[in-house]
């Protein structure tokens, strides 16, 4: 908000006019200074780049025009092996063309093999197969299936490159994209790109984050049953009477005490494990934009 200059009225003379417009001019100077710098934030502080991460999902990236990225190196791979691809072919085809159509950028952000796989079957117009030691193949895969397929499926091709790169991220455990949405840190790339079906995947991330609002829900409104804890000072008992007290505590006790099922356990906190079970009940459809079912 400063004037560039000093106004017409006030002191044209004297040394208070040059003290005046010396430190006018100073502030302007400051002030460009910072709002460059606030313009460079995430390139020249790294922190403050992993902040604006952790707060909000990158929406802007899956609206408005792509930046232009160059064009793309030779891409070769050799024949591969049954044991090299113990899948068929289409797959690796379909693979191929998905990862050449992402679009990478150096900005900061992360993307899980959740979003990629998304992503991928609404590109390719297919669903992702079954790992290949699947015992059956013939249900419908759960989204963190689906991710970890995909990982699967990626590592395989990586292996198969003669000339050229894949793509430009590694592999990262504790990837926080999705933390905003209220997820827990999931296993993906170190570096964000831009999907190739933007429009579809805008639907799916609404979905997913109704998925973890529904999830914090049924889990934050869960009771859990306590066993009242002993007295700090009871009479020393006999190795018999201990046993004997288990032994009741097993036949009569109410044994959801210390043996919670799955569906009562606490979900970890934003940031949470990457071993987490995030996904496993999500089964979205893909290509004709109805909501996820759930078995």
């Amino acid at each position: 908000g400063l004037a560039p200059e000093i106004p017409g009225d006030c002191i044209k003379s004297g040394r208070a006019y040059t003290f005046l417009n010396t430190l006018h001019t100073m502030f302007v100077a400051v002030l460009q200074a910072r709002k460059v710098r606030d313009a460079q934030a995430p390139a020249v502080f790294p922190g403050t780049a992993r902040s604006q991460q952790l707060r909000q999902y990158p929406y802007q990236q899956l609206v408005g025009p792509l930046p232009y990225s160059g064009e793309k190196d030779t891409l070769l791979l050799r024949t591969p092996k049954k044991h090299e691809w113990p899948w068929e072919m289409p797959f690796l085809a379909d693979l191929l063309r998905w990862l050449r159509a992402l679009t990478w950028t150096q900005e900061p952000g992360s993307v899980t093999f959740l979003e990629l796989a998304l992503d991928f079957e609404e590109f390719a117009e297919r669903t992702l197969p079954h790992a290949p030691q699947a015992k059956f193949k013939g249900t419908t895969l759960s989204l963190q299936e689906r991710g970890r397929v995909l990982r699967l499926a990626m590592n395989s091709v990586q292996r198969l490159v003669t000339k050229g790169q894949l793509h430009p991220a590694r592999i990262v455990t504790r990837c926080s994209s999705l933390v905003p949405l209220g997820g827990p840190a999931l296993c993906g790339l170190n570096c964000r790109p831009y999907f190739a079906g933007r429009n579809a995947m805008l639907f799916h991330i609404q979905k997913l984050a109704d998925y973890c609002e529904q999830l914090w829900s049924s889990k934050v409104g869960a009771h859990r049953v306590h066993a009242p804890r002993p007295y700090a000072y009871r009479p020393r008992r006999s190795a018999a009477e201990v046993e004997s007290h288990r032994l009741h505590r097993a036949l009569h006790g109410n044994l959801q005490t210390g043996l919670a099922p799955p569906s009562e356990q606490i979900m970890p906190a934003k940031g949470g494990g990457s071993n987490s079970s995030f996904g496993a009940d999500f089964f979205p459809v893909i290509g004709d934009g109805r909501l996820p079912q759930r078995p």
